[in-house]
Order: structure tokens, then C-alpha cells, then sequence
């Protein structure tokens, strides 16, 4: 491999140049121009109940893993899909 090549293997993609998911309302660039740099992808916010939800993700130099936020705590896709089946169990239960 030329040294062209393996400099060109090397570098790291930046975080604007990582496609927004479908579901991003908006974003923010963090640290932006330095090698630090990172993306905030979020959704649009849901409220029902109190509660506030959305979908976000940080990107730095390839796309990070997408959470859903419940108010201020993180949860995984299976675990946010797990409290909505226990949360519709238990209002089943209480009619």
C-alpha cells in the first residue's frame, strides 16, 4: 500500500459527513473543527403523561448508537420496548 493510500485509509470521517437518520428534527454540531468533534442527532420530543421522549444519537466519526431518552434517562430500543410492554400490561391490569 502507497503512503497516499494508508494516509487516505487513516483518516476518520467527520461527524457532518455522517448522514442525519430519518427521524432527526434537528441537530447539533459539538467542538466543531477540532478532532473532538460530534454530532447530536434528536427527534422530535413526545410528551404524554409528564413524560418527555425522543430518539437520539451521537455521531463522531461514524454513526453512534441510536437511544431513546425517557425524560433524562437512556434506554436501549429493547429496553424502551420492554417498559412498554410491562407499562400496557399493567394499565390492562388496572381496568
Amino acid at each position: 500500500m502507497s503512503t497516499n493510500a494508508t494516509e487516505t485509509h487513516r483518516q476518520k470521517r467527520h461527524p457532518n459527513e455522517v448522514a442525519c437518520p430519518t427521524w432527526c428534527a434537528r441537530h447539533q454540531d459539538v467542538d466543531a473543527g477540532t478532532p473532538d468533534a460530534f454530532r447530536v442527532h434528536r427527534s422530535r420530543t413526545r410528551r404524554t403523561a409528564g413524560y418527555q421522549v425522543q430518539l437520539q444519537r451521537v455521531d463522531d466519526d461514524q454513526a453512534g448508537r441510536t437511544v431513546v431518552l425517557l425524560d433524562d434517562t437512556e434506554l436501549t430500543a429493547k429496553q424502551a420496548q420492554a417498559l412498554a410492554e410491562v407499562l400496557q400490561a399493567a394499565a390492562g391490569d388496572a381496568r
